[in-house]
């Protein structure tokens, strides 16, 4: 697969979210990933949204030569689920 069109279910309010309450197009959620990208890594949480770990699921099942990193306890990856603004794991990652 080389096109991926991700929505969330709530697809209508996730541009307003993201631009800070200006509008997007949803194009901008309908993508490719050349064939040719290598060392892709999506990190996840299971402790994350329902909706996200859905997204999750699909890509793993539909992209090729992806490293999956899961996490317990991370939450969104924001401030609030990992209660610090230290990620020294992400900074690993990025390092290797």
């Amino acid at each position: 697969m080389d096109h991926i069109a991700i929505l969330r279910k709530d697809w209508k309010l996730l541009p307003k979210i993201l631009s800070g309450g200006k509008t997007i197009n949803p194009e901008f959620f309908n993508f490719k990933i050349d064939s040719k990208t290598s060392n892709i890594i999506m990190i996840y949480s299971i402790d994350d949204d329902l909706d996200v770990l859905e997204s999750v699921k699909f890509l793993k099942n539909n992209l090729n030569n992806v490293q999956c990193v899961e996490f317990k306890d991370k939450g969104h990856f924001v401030l609030n689920s990992l209660k610090t603004e230290e990620f020294p794991e992400l900074l690993s990652l990025i390092l290797e």
